[in-house]
């Protein structure tokens, strides 16, 4: 009984927060399983500072009533590749062209024991970190993993480069809970 409670409690932190987000699914396999992939983008140039997005994702969990998260070097390299994938193989969705691999897996890959994950993404032109994370504010699934409590922990990724022959930005935000 207690293995039962202990599994539909795991599940519910897995996949609560694919429902929290309208547009969750997962990211895609990463070209080298072992390590951290690298992926080679010669035509990424910088986005929206990280430290800027991660500071006004945090200015808004203050404003309603959590703790900031920290930024984590492992979750900012799992969102780098992500961002990095979505150019290389030109989609954007959580899912890659394959539809395999999630979110979950491409943490660990980055060595990133979680508990829980969730992810947001955002393409298009935005002039600063609050345009950027106000869009996502707005958007009821964003907004619920932003203000999720029980998240600890952020990495950020954005970048520059052509999508569907537009130079367009890709920003990547992951959030977690190390299993402790």
């Amino acid at each position: 009984m207690q293995l039962q409670i202990r599994l539909a409690i795991l599940l519910i932190f897995v996949f609560l927060p694919l429902y929290a987000c309208n547009n969750f699914l997962s990211p895609t396999k990463p070209s080298n399983p072992v390590g951290p992939p690298a992926i080679e983008q010669p035509g990424i140039t910088a986005g929206i500072p990280i430290v800027d997005i991660i500071s006004e994702s945090n200015n808004q969990r203050r404003i309603n009533g959590l703790d900031a998260l920290t930024e984590n070097k492992k979750l900012n390299a799992a969102a780098d590749y992500k961002m990095r994938d979505m150019f290389d193989r030109q989609y954007f969705d959580h899912y890659g062209p394959n539809g395999t691999f999630g979110i979950a897996e491409l943490v660990i890959k980055f060595n990133y024991r979680y508990m829980e994950v969730g992810e947001n993404l955002a393409m298009g032109h935005y002039r600063d970190a609050s345009a950027l994370v106000g869009a996502w504010m707005a958007s009821p699934g964003h907004r619920a993993n932003i203000l999720r409590n029980s998240y600890r922990d952020i990495g950020v990724a954005t970048g520059y480069n052509v999508f569907e022959g537009r130079r367009t930005m890709i920003a990547v935000q992951i959030f977690g809970t190390q299993r402790q």
